[in-house]
C-alpha cells in the first residue's frame, strides 16, 4: 500500500451484543517510513544515448535493461521483448540490428515494448543515418 502520513491502529476488546463495556484499547501508531510499497513496477531504460546519429550499414543496437520492483529481468523468462522500426516488429535485437542497416538515410524511431506479467512498459530511440 502507498501511505503518506502515519497510521494509527486502535484494538478493543468487547462482548459481541453488548459494546457498551469495550475495553479503552491499546493504540499503536505507524510511521509510513516503516511500510514498504507492495506495488512491483516495470522499468524499461536504453543501453546508451536515446538519439544518435550513425552512418549508413554501421548501427550497432546496445538493446535495454528491464527491472521489475529494482530487480534487472532483462534476460528473465517470461519478459516479452518486441522491437518496432517502420510498421515492423522484431523478435530479437539482431533482427533489428540488421534491419537498421538495411534502412537509406533519414531518421527513424525505435520502440522497445516490454510485457511482464500483468505490465508492460516502452521508450523509443531516434537514429538518424548518413
Amino acid at each position: 500500500p502507498d501511505v503518506i502520513g502515519n497510521i494509527e491502529l486502535v484494538v478493543k476488546a468487547e462482548y459481541k451484543n453488548f459494546k457498551n463495556n469495550a475495553s479503552n484499547g491499546t493504540e499503536i501508531t505507524v510511521k509510513s517510513s516503516n511500510i514498504i510499497n507492495s506495488k512491483e513496477k516495470l522499468n524499461v531504460t536504453l543501453n546508451g544515448d536515446s538519439s544518435l546519429s550513425v552512418t549508413k550499414g554501421n548501427y550497432v543496437e546496445e538493446g535495454i535493461t528491464i527491472t521489475y520492483d529494482d530487480e534487472n529481468i532483462t534476460n528473465k523468462t517470461g519478459v516479452i521483448k518486441l522491437y518496432k522500426l517502420n510498421n515492423k516488429t522484431y523478435l530479437s535485437i539482431n533482427d533489428l540490428q540488421d534491419a537498421v542497416n538495411k534502412l537509406d538515410n533519414g531518421t527513424y524511431k525505435i520502440t522497445y515494448n516490454v510485457t511482464y506479467l500483468t505490465e508492460t512498459e516502452n521508450t523509443t530511440r531516434t537514429i538518424e543515418i548518413k
